[in-house]
């Protein structure tokens, strides 16, 4: 959830393409971590919203590592410039949840109030 906060290190142009998507619009996928020219076990993908970019590439790592150096820098380019066509909102499971950036404060003390009503309200399962 911090990830949509005004103080998040993340262009507003990602952070506005995440919020419009919904779970529909994501997937699970190793090309935003080989544009990023980061090596990960297979095993481990991350969910991201899909754009231009995943549709060409995913499912296709090999040919994405062959011409990485070239697909390497244009992806790190729309990443600075909030390019979410090319560069890859980072979502999880939570996407379409999350309907608006707004101060990591508010976000802090809704979150503690939550957990106080849930708790309070689960006081009346224990006994003595």
């Amino acid at each position: 959830r911090f990830w949509a906060s005004e103080e998040a290190l993340v262009h507003p142009g990602l952070q506005r393409a995440a919020i419009a998507a919904s779970g529909d619009d994501t997937v699970q996928t190793r090309v935003t971590d080989i544009a990023r020219g980061r090596q990960w076990p297979d095993a481990y993908k991350i969910r991201v919203v899909r754009n231009e970019f995943t549709d060409r590439w995913h499912g296709r790592d090999d040919e994405l590592r062959a011409v990485a150096g070239s697909e390497g820098p244009l992806f790190q380019a729309a990443l600075a410039a909030g390019d979410a066509r090319i560069a890859t909102p980072i979502v999880g499971e939570a996407a379409g949840l999350i309907r608006d950036v707004e101060p990591a404060a508010a976000i802090l003390q809704r979150m503690t109030a939550d957990a106080e009503t849930r708790l309070g309200a689960g006081a009346r399962f224990l006994s003595a």
